[in-house]
């Protein structure tokens, strides 16, 4: 009998990539409700998925208070499993809810540049944690330091958006992915360094920036493009969905997967990166530890996170490009797409946490 699923999380549905590929790939296996904020963003329509949006006006309070509220008021209609995207209060929920068969699902750390803003978070983080008996993690790196010992990992995959075997011959950058303190200013400094040095007699490359932030990342882009008469040479599109994203990776063959080198970037694995990859591109990716286990040699260059050395990696991958294959590059790692993590992980944890 199919079990009933209940994916409580802050997100529009759609706008995150894991729990739309979980409901994608395993509306076959089990029930799935979803409930999240309604963002004023394009709805996503999915069969067989019962999709509830909460409105996100009024204050902060009000709103916050009003979708915990909704999450309890779920599920007390009862499901067979609870699964929770981390957000700050979700205890609450749990505490009058002792009964239901919860798992507390961790994508990331606190990513706030401030210093304060980070600790209490993960504080906060840590002590909801002691309120759960079942943790599903993104990676190892997480748990270790969390100081967690008793978890399950759910990995990130990646989606395949390009089915042809490319070209290299003339090289096309793509960004795909938040914009929010990954310093993609960085990238289009070095990438408009690469233009000055361009021999006029070859042609120039396109790089394509698909993302926003709540801050003022876009904007500080988008101005830096206008002042520098860049408009032919960098596109700056903002937040696309990601069922649109497939024409992009279609006419790219470079993805750039850009990560500060920061303490709480270092173990977060990258959807972007497998995504480039799925899709037969190699990556400029900063040397994180997760992009260094998988961007290797035939899969493109590791750089450091300046413009400098974005600049460099530019220059490594046209070295590099003859020696490129799509094919090979999408062999590398075939359990990262997300058909293989939904199938191989999530089914059979799910499976697991409702006996």
């Amino acid at each position: 009998m199919k079990k009933s699923v209940l994916i409580l999380s802050e997100v529009q549905f759609g706008y995150l990539t894991d729990t739309l590929k979980y409901s994608e790939y395993a509306s076959d296996e089990f029930y799935i409700t979803y409930i999240g904020w309604d963002c004023n963003k394009k709805k996503i329509e999915m069969p067989g998925v019962n999709v509830r949006y909460i409105t996100r006006g009024s204050n902060w309070l009000e709103r916050n208070i009003r979708l915990l509220r909704a999450f309890h008021k779920e599920i007390k209609l009862g499901y067979d499993l609870i699964f929770v995207n981390y957000r700050p209060g979700i205890s609450i929920v749990k505490l009058f809810n002792l009964r239901s068969n919860f798992v507390l699902d961790i994508r990331t750390l606190a990513v706030n540049p401030k210093l304060v803003v980070r600790f209490l978070r993960n504080l906060l983080l840590r002590v909801e944690i002691l309120f759960f008996k079942r943790i599903s993690l993104v990676s190892d790196g997480v748990a270790k330091i969390l100081n967690l010992k008793n978890y399950d990992i759910l990995p990130l995959g990646g989606g395949c958006f390009s089915s042809q075997d490319k070209s290299f011959e003339n090289l096309s950058f793509l960004y795909v992915g938040t914009l929010y303190n990954r310093q993609i200013i960085d990238c289009v400094v070095g990438f408009h360094l690469f233009i000055e040095g361009r021999d006029a007699s070859k042609p120039l490359p396109v790089f394509t920036i698909i993302g926003d932030s709540q801050s003022y990342e876009l904007s500080e882009i988008r101005k830096y493009i206008v002042d520098n008469k860049l408009e032919n040479q960098i596109k700056a599109l903002g937040e696309v969905p990601h069922n649109e994203l497939h024409s992009f990776f279609e006419n790219c063959n470079v993805g750039i997967s850009y990560i500060p080198r920061l303490s709480y970037y270092e173990y977060q694995p990258s959807t972007k990166t497998f995504e480039y990859l799925n899709s037969g591109l190699p990556v400029i990716g900063t040397s994180t530890f997760e992009n260094k286990k998988v961007i290797g040699e035939h899969a493109g260059v590791l750089i450091e996170d300046n413009s400098k050395s974005f600049l460099e990696g530019i220059h490594k991958m046209y070295a590099k490009k003859d020696s490129f294959s799509s094919t090979q590059i999408k062999n590398i790692f075939p359990e990262s797409t997300w058909e293989w993590v939904v199938e191989n992980k999530f089914v059979s944890l799910v499976k697991k946490w409702c006996e």
